[in-house]
């Protein structure tokens, strides 16, 4: 689900990864991921491979758009898989960090 707000489009709500890699918002994704090298070897997350990890984020925070393709690179190269990250997308105008379903009081 994405919404309008100052003439851009956000995601909101329960979202997949991938629609990060999709325009509007992979220029932003895209750049942040591919400048970063993640320096930890892969063998540091194999305790990880059984965990879902619920992510609270947004596409309208700059500290997102720098920040969190930034784990993503992380969790991918240490051979975690993308479908134990759940993203739910909040909001950042009037209905600020906030899901469609409150998810973020879960």
């Amino acid at each position: 689900m994405t919404y309008s707000s100052n003439d851009k489009t956000h995601l909101w709500g329960s979202t997949k990864i991938q629609n990060l890699e999709k325009t509007p918002f992979a220029d932003w994704y895209s750049e942040s991921k591919e400048e970063f090298t993640p320096q930890l070897p892969s063998s540091h997350y194999s305790n990880l491979s059984d965990v879902t990890v619920k992510i609270f984020s947004d596409t309208w925070c700059g500290d997102t758009q720098k920040k969190f393709p930034k784990f993503i690179k992380i969790w991918e190269t240490s051979g975690l898989a993308i479908d134990q990250l759940e993203l739910i997308a909040l909001r950042g105008d009037k209905l600020y960090k906030q899901g469609p379903e409150p998810e973020e009081l879960a």
